[in-house]
């Protein structure tokens, strides 16, 4: 997150499949532990949210659900993120510690459902016009 720390709070979302893949190893180097548990808990919930978000977009939820549902959604990541306080692996409580900071970077997607829960698309872009620049300098032609 530290390409984050420039941007005001509250004027960036965060990128939910970074969030779960840093999770994902909390929940996979812990040893089945406390750390774990909760690393498992805060993925599961994540997975929950893309579901709701993509049968949202689908036109399978109405709004009215789909608020409530994100709202639940959301009380339920804050607690475990509040649980993870606890873990007593540095390096991974170091990542909820971060999280904590940047609260209110977690949930921009529901006031603006514009905005996406990835930065996939932003990162491909920039990916191509990198890709593009570099190319150009060396005056090779890319497709």
């Amino acid at each position: 997150m530290p390409s984050y720390n420039w941007i005001p709070q509250g004027q960036c979302q965060l990128c939910w499949s970074h969030i779960k893949r840093n999770l994902q190893q909390i929940t996979d180097c812990s040893g089945g532990g406390f750390s774990a548990r909760v690393g498992r808990n805060q993925t599961l919930i994540i997975s929950a949210i893309f579901r709701t978000r993509r049968r949202f977009e689908e036109n399978e939820l109405y709004h009215k659900r789909y608020k409530r549902r994100m709202l639940r959604l959301q009380k339920a990541f804050d607690l475990w993120l509040e649980k993870s306080r606890s873990i007593g692996v540095q390096r991974y409580k170091g990542r909820s510690e971060k999280l904590e900071q940047h609260q209110q970077s977690l949930w921009l997607f529901l006031k603006h459902e514009s905005i996406p829960l990835t930065n996939n698309e932003a990162e491909r872009r920039v990916s191509h016009t990198q890709t593009f620049w570099a190319c150009r300098q060396k005056s090779i032609t890319y497709w």
